[in-house]
Order: structure tokens, then sequence, then C-alpha cells
């Protein structure tokens, strides 16, 4: 089997003189997966304004993320009502959570009304003060909904979807929070806090990566700072330390695959570590938890340089082709992890901060720190 590599710059936003205010940098990417495909129309960030050039989708409209995590809704059924996700700023004691949109046309600024934009998304969280009781071009408000304003929490939180209709919404600051209704309640499901920093603290280390299995909303994985890794695969709220021989390195990604419940790889912020250990890899998770077990972990990294895995995404079509985004670029592995290499033909050695696959339509696309977009067309010779 072949596979088509040929990266093509859909259009940096710095070569279109793209105003970029209160974005720092591409952390994720996300956008819907079984979207019919349309046209070839400028690709807008959540502000607005024209990123790049690349496929739209119809159930995906224009938007993708240029903030540390966001999130759209898989069960979304047409273009306009499209439940939106996006984690930015976090501080411990003065706000923590993340904004939410319920319309498509509300996401973006409009000439004409609904007037959307930055200033239409509702707060999903708690902040010093009362809460705003703005209603929004969605019908919204914003929530205190449940997230505890004391927790340790990474400036950049982590935000993550498990499956469902609407699909479940989790939130990692110290603990690991669900909500089933689109994050305007949610509830911690972990221990408060999952890895207190001293004996009986009541704050912990800071969940950095957060995993949910899309075959089951009961499976969950989160990493953290530390480089542990906790899990529970029957949706308990006493998460089990699975770390095993993991290092003791910042967690970037927690990815649980789309198509076998027991297998999840880790990645780190690799800087320092081993060969081969960037990326590291179980193919038990359910089954030795059930039995009372830690899963086997083994390296999964081989070929990736000594730098950080920022992003990382499994193949749903073909669960053992695995693509990463590294400081280095982008690479790939046809063997589960078991090797990898360097992938696009073009493509900088710069920072890639998220990658992701819309399988369908077989598109592979990657954002770069210098607010890059990158995508590739993944053809299969059989």
């Amino acid at each position: 089997m072949k596979l088509g590599n040929q990266f093509r710059l859909a259009l940096a936003a710095s070569e279109r003189g793209v105003r970029t205010r209160n974005i720092v940098s591409i952390y994720e990417l996300s956008f819907l997966g079984e979207a019919e495909m349309v046209s070839s129309e400028p690709i807008l960030d959540i502000q607005g304004h024209p990123f790049g050039y690349g496929n739209r989708t119809a159930a995906s409209p224009g938007l993708i993320s240029v903030t540390a995590a966001m999130r759209f809704d898989q069960s979304a059924t047409d273009t306009e009502n499209v439940t939106m996700h996006h984690t930015y700023f976090n501080q411990t004691g003065n706000l923590l959570g993340f904004g939410r949109v319920l319309k498509a046309s509300c996401a973006i600024p409009n000439i004409n009304p609904p007037f959307g934009g930055e200033g239409q998304w509702s707060f999903m969280g708690i902040y010093g003060g009362k809460v705003d009781p703005t209603v929004h071009c969605d019908g919204t408000t914003d929530s205190f909904n449940g997230i505890n304003i004391n927790d340790n929490v990474n400036f950049y939180a982590p935000i993550a979807l498990g499956p469902g209709t609407p699909n479940t919404v989790y939130f990692g600051s110290d603990r690991l929070y669900r909500s089933t209704d689109r994050g305007t309640h949610m509830t911690v499901v972990s221990q408060a806090p999952i890895l207190p920093v001293s004996t009986g603290a009541p704050q912990g280390f800071t969940v950095s990566a957060i995993g949910i299995s899309p075959l089951n909303d009961n499976i969950r994985a989160v990493g953290l700072q530390t480089g542990n890794v906790f899990a529970t695969v029957t949706g308990s709220s006493t998460l089990v330390d699975i770390t095993g021989p993991l290092p003791a390195h910042y967690i970037t990604r927690v990815v649980l695959s789309p198509t076998d419940p027991n297998v999840a790889y880790v990645a780190f912020n690799g800087y320092g570590l081993p060969p081969g250990q960037q990326v590291w890899k179980t193919t038990d998770l359910v089954s030795a938890l059930n039995a009372g077990k830690t899963p086997t972990w083994k390296l999964a990294g081989s070929g990736i340089p000594d730098v950080s895995v920022n992003g990382l995404v499994i193949d749903p079509k073909f669960p053992n082709h695995l693509y990463a985004g590294t400081d280095f670029g982008v690479y790939a592995s046809t063997s589960g992890g078991a090797s990898w290499h360097r992938f696009g033909v073009g493509f900088p050695r710069v920072e890639v901060y998220d990658i992701t696959l819309q399988s369908k339509f077989r598109i592979l696309r990657a954002a770069t720190h210098g607010l890059g977009f990158w995508q590739a067309f993944l053809f299969e010779d059989l």
C-alpha cells in the first residue's frame, strides 16, 4: 500500500496579513469527521479572519481551531446547529473553563444579524464575581457549571469530547470533569485531585492530556504534567494509576484507538528522552484493568528525534497508520509505532502543534506554531 504524502501549503495566515488578536499560535485542530465536501473556500479562524485555503466541508462551517483546544460535536446533523467548545487561558483563582457556541452563524463575525464572533461565545466554567447574564447570539448565557476556581490548572487546559448525542465533554484541571449537556453542568469523575502535590493537599498536579475512547465513553485516560497516566475502563470516578515504566516527562497526548478498546498511545514532550521513548503504546488497556493489572507498555517512537510530540492521530481506516506532529515536522508510522519516518514532501521542519485526520475524505491536516495550516490527501493504492 502506498501512502500519498504530498503536503501542500493551505496558505499561512501571516502571508494574508491576518490580524491575530488574542491568538498566540495554533495548538489543536478539530473538524467534523463525516461531512460532505462541497467546495474549496477560505478557512476562517474563530474570529472570522481568513486563515487559509483548504477543503471546506458541509458539516464544518469553515472553522478550525487557533486556541489551545477546539472541539466540534460529532453528533451535529447540519451545518448550522454545530456545538463548538474551545479552551483558552486559565488561571487558578481567577478563571477556569471554556467557551461554547451552539450555532455556526454565531461562531464567527457577521456583517448582518446574527452578529456572531468572539464575544458571542458563552463561557462555561467559573470566574470571579457574579455570572454575566448577557444572552448571546445562540440564546445562551455564561454558566458557572461546577468547575472549582481553586483547582490547579494549565494555562491552556485540555478539553476532549466523548461519544454520544450530544457528545460528552471533558475538561482537565488537577481533576477530570465530565458533562452530558454540552458543558452547561460538569461533575468531577476522578479523584479530587487525581495526584496531590503533597500528602493530603487540596490541589494536585495538572492534567495535560485527556483521551476518551470513541468506542465507549466509560474508557478514559488522562496524562499529567508529571508523566503519570490514570485511567478507568468502567466509568469509575476512581482512576487507576497505570503509569508503569513510562518516563517522568510532561505528557502531551493520550490517544485511544478508534477501532480497538485495548489500544492506547501516550506521547511526551520528548526532549532528553532516550531514543524511541517519545511515544509509548499499550495493547491490553481494558483486559489488564479488568484483571486488576497494570497495562503493558512498550516503546512506540523509534525514528522520532529527540523532540516533543505535540499531536498524534490514529487512522481509523488503517489503525496501524499513525501521524505525529512534532517540533521537527510531521512523522508517520505504518507499523503501529514500531518505526517512524519523516512525512511530507516540501513540508518545513517547524513546530507542528497538532495534527488531525478527516477519515472519510482522507485529508490529513497539520497546524504549526507560526500560524501555518497544511494539508495532505492520503491515497491508498492496493
